[in-house]
C-alpha cells in the first residue's frame, strides 16, 4: 500500500490489523490487479511471517504438490510442513465475497493446521 493511500489507517503487520485491511479494501473499492491489491497482499504476507515462527516468502515452483499455488509468492514453515499459505489468494477471495475476519481466520486456521 503507498503510503499516501494509508491515510487514517494505522498498520502495524499484527493480526489485529487485518480487521482494518478489509475495511481499506471495501472503503477504497480495491480490485484485482490493481497496485493496491498487490501491496495488500505482500502486507497480508508479512503479517504472517512476521507474527509466526520460522515462517519465510517462497516462489511456489512445485506443480505436483500444490499446483494452486504454482508460481505465486507464498509463506511456508508457519505450519506443518507442506502447508502453504498464498496472501494474494486470501485477497482475491475477500475482494469476490467481502467475508468479514477472512484473514484472521485463514492464518488462524493454517498455524493450527494438523496433519
Amino acid at each position: 500500500m503507498k503510503k499516501s493511500s494509508l491515510k487514517g489507517y494505522h498498520f502495524d503487520y499484527t493480526f489485529d490489523s487485518l480487521s482494518l485491511v478489509e475495511i481499506y479494501i471495501i472503503e477504497n473499492n480495491v480490485i484485482v490487479e490493481s497496485n493496491d491489491y498487490n501491496d495488500i497482499s505482500s502486507y497480508i504476507g508479512e503479517v504472517l511471517r512476521k507474527n509466526a515462527k520460522g515462517s519465510k516468502w517462497i516462489c511456489n515452483l512445485d506443480k505436483k504438490q500444490n499446483s494452486l499455488y504454482y508460481g505465486f509468492p507464498v509463506i511456508e514453515g508457519h505450519s506443518v510442513p507442506d502447508v502453504l499459505f498464498s496472501p494474494f489468494h486470501a485477497v482475491s477471495n475477500f475482494i469476490a465475497k467481502k467475508k468479514p475476519n477472512l484473514f484472521y481466520i485463514a492464518m488462524e486456521s493454517q498455524i493450527n493446521a494438523k496433519r
